[in-house]
């Protein structure tokens, strides 16, 4: 997939859907796949020469001049942040794209979902285009959510589908939390929030986490956190069409839909309501988990830089070259088209599987290639904030930042770089300026 357009791009994120996958190089969207009747490439109808070339999402309308930071591929729509803003395309027939419906109920070019109500003001920083015509995003440390809702997977306490965001109801469980990861299944909702999992939305498959069986909740909710995730602190969350699963102390843990043994804990039973363990026993021995992607019928991990799949095979997506189910996790593949690379993400699609690696395999950093940068002090220059937020940032004050563009090695006769910055929390009120001499 590095040839065509993308040829000499370095990839900084990747997603996958059901007929299409999509990349982030350089701060534009690529997308490729087998269908654009719905606008899933974005191409405003291009097509490319072969499913698995890549064509540019379109920068002639509402991503003109913006930088692309990351992306989520739902079922038959994507979406991506671009300088801290939501923008989708694809299938809009319940107000996926968080704009109203068209006649045709699509988009073939990215539009600007609606931030002049519940997201006025805010930054984006999280997105997850799910796999029902929903929509959900972090902003600000909290979950907003657009699209449809038959299953109150919204969050807002109701079952009206909204074409614009709606904030999720934070006035239970979530109450006071900080939410560091948000995912959209199908009609189910996620959150990682303070080490633990909520979740909202459809559980007719145990999605949800809890006990009440086949009970669907329109408000977040608490996973179990009794049984086998007692005592332990969740870092990573992935949700999909009916599974959620959670790294939890370095191993994985799932529940949810297991029609396939996408669960991997050794059988193929149909779903569980509550959390179970992923088998460690075999090829996870004494690995330590930090990714994990759960796809329609498979899931998949790293652990200790190595990637591991488990669940149905039907079309290789397990990676192991064996074409056969596992009800538990098998090791992918890697002396081939991986061999010598370093994997940075791993994505369970609703089919395929995607691994995205760091540079060149075996290919060592030339010698003086880089210079390092002198310590520097950095200046808060946002405005709207207050006083407080101004000037030098005060001894043991912290702001949280995203790198929103970056130039290359400088040459020999430069004597300072700059880059900007956008704060990610506090909330941003405009940019920040570094300036570091070489």
């Amino acid at each position: 997939m590095s040839s065509g357009v993308l040829q000499g791009k370095t990839i900084t994120a990747i997603g996958g859907g059901l007929d299409s996958g999509c990349a982030v190089a350089l701060g534009k969207a690529y997308c490729w796949g087998i269908y654009n009747g719905s606008g899933g490439l974005g191409s405003d109808g291009v097509v490319a020469s072969a499913p698995t070339v890549a064509v540019p999402v379109s920068t002639s309308g509402v991503l003109a001049g913006k930088f692309v930071t990351a992306l989520s591929v739902g079922m038959d729509h994507t979406c991506v942040i671009a300088s801290g803003l939501p923008y989708c395309w694809g299938a809009n027939e319940m107000g996926d794209l968080g704009a109203p419906p068209t006649a045709d109920d699509m988009a073939q070019v990215p539009v600007a979902v609606n931030v002049s109500g519940v997201l006025a003001g805010k930054t984006v920083s999280a997105i997850s285009a799910g796999g029902g015509w929903t929509t959900c995003a972090m902003a600000d440390g909290a979950p907003y959510c657009w699209g449809f809702n038959a299953e109150g997977q919204l969050g807002n306490n109701t079952t009206t589908n909204s074409a614009v965001p709606v904030a999720v109801d934070l006035s239970g469980v979530l109450a006071g939390k900080s939410i560091t990861s948000l995912q959209m299944g199908h009609t189910t909702t996620c959150a990682l929030a303070s080490g633990r999992v909520y979740c909202w939305g459809e559980n007719g498959d145990g999605t949800v986490g809890t006990t009440s069986v086949f009970q669907s909740s329109w408000v977040p909710v608490a996973v179990d956190w009794t049984g086998v995730l007692a005592g332990k602190v969740a870092t990573a969350l992935s949700l999909t069409y009916g599974t959620a699963c959670v790294i939890a102390d370095g191993s994985p843990y799932c529940w949810g839909d297991n029609g396939n043994g996408n669960l991997g804990a050794g059988s193929d039973t149909a779903y569980s309501y509550v959390p179970v363990a992923v088998v460690t026993t075999g090829v996870l021995a004494g690995k330590s988990a930090t990714t994990i992607s759960s796809g329609m019928n498979h899931t998949c991990v790293l652990a200790s830089g190595q990637p591991f799949c488990w669940g149905n095979d039907y079309s290789g997506e397990l990676g192991d070259g064996s074409l056969n189910p596992s009800f538990v996790p098998v090791a992918v593949v890697t002396d081939g088209a991986l061999s010598g690379r370093t994997i940075t993400q791993i994505v369970a699609s609703y089919d395929p599987s995607f691994a995205l690696t760091a540079g060149a395999p075996n290919t060592p950093m030339a010698a003086g290639a880089f210079t390092a940068l002198a310590s520097v002090r950095m200046l808060d220059t946002r405005i709207g904030l207050g006083a407080a937020s101004k000037g030098p940032l005060p001894a043991g004050a912290s702001v949280a930042l995203q790198i929103l563009g970056r130039g290359g090695v400088p040459a020999t006769s430069v004597s300072a770089v700059e880059f900007n910055l956008t704060a990610v929390s506090p909330s941003s009120g405009g940019y920040q300026i570094g300036r570091a001499h070489v």
